[in-house]
């Protein structure tokens, strides 16, 4: 029997200025998931690990907060996986108008790992450009949670 990983997390959809095209990166977020592949190889970045909330007012207020989860095959003598799978998650992110993404993984091979990444100012720039330019770069940061002197 294999060992498994879980991977979840969120990404805040950005907003266009103000007025009428407010929302109008929630429709190209929308239109960009869609294009994401049905299948994949593993580790799996997939369509429908995806998911995006209701609307507004009842799922989306102000910002639009696409979810993603999986459960992936974890393999010790393997650690390369996570840098595959995080090369797919980005080339997704590429495509997609956002403020912040975040993405929790839990193995049983170490301790839990939060990745975050924040566009650069000039990606955030970009996003109100008109077309808007979806996030192309961006600072990833790693964290491990902090340990515990217990001595």
């Amino acid at each position: 029997m294999g060992n498994e990983a879980i991977v979840y997390g969120r990404i805040l959809g950005a907003t266009w200025n103000v007025g009428d095209r407010f929302r109008c990166m929630y429709d190209l977020n929308r239109e960009a998931l869609s294009a994401v592949p049905e299948d994949d190889d593993w580790p799996w970045v997939v369509r429908d690990i995806f998911a995006l909330p209701a609307p507004y007012p009842q799922g989306t207020y102000r910002r639009q907060v696409i979810h993603f989860g999986l459960s992936i095959k974890d393999d010790p003598y393997d650690r390369i996986l996570w840098d595959e799978w995080l090369g797919k998650f980005e080339q997704v992110l590429r495509r997609l108008y956002w403020w912040s993404a975040a993405a929790h993984i839990e193995t049983d091979f170490g301790p839990p790992r939060t990745i975050e990444w924040a566009p650069t100012e000039a990606a955030m720039g970009r996003l109100y450009d008109d077309p808007p330019q979806p996030v192309s770069e961006w600072v990833r940061s790693d964290r491990l949670p902090a340990s515990r002197d217990e001595g």
